[in-house]
């Protein structure tokens, strides 16, 4: 779906159903601020990891070399794992 499209989705269920279920107008401004927050949010992480992928660039690896990077990976995290149980004994 179009971000935008999504943005004039969310206010025009604001501005329409809200005041139908009559909610007062303080509830009605902070739940309307709030989904434009959101929204706002929402849209922005969208365009970052749009642009990202843009950029993004394919690796090629020997396996060996990757396989050799996963070891290492694993010894790390054994290695914080074991540090981690020493200093709560």
């Amino acid at each position: 779906m179009n971000p935008l499209k999504f943005i004039i989705m969310c206010h025009v269920l604001c501005v329409i159903y809200l005041p139908i279920i009559r909610l007062e107008k303080l509830v009605f401004a902070t739940f309307y601020r709030s989904i434009t927050k959101i929204v706002a949010s929402i849209f922005n992480v969208y365009m970052y990891l749009l642009q990202g992928y843009k950029s993004a660039q394919v690796n090629r690896k020997d396996g060996a070399t990757l396989a050799r990077e996963i070891a290492n990976d694993i010894k790390n995290m054994t290695d914080l794992k074991i540090s981690a149980v020493k200093v709560s004994s």
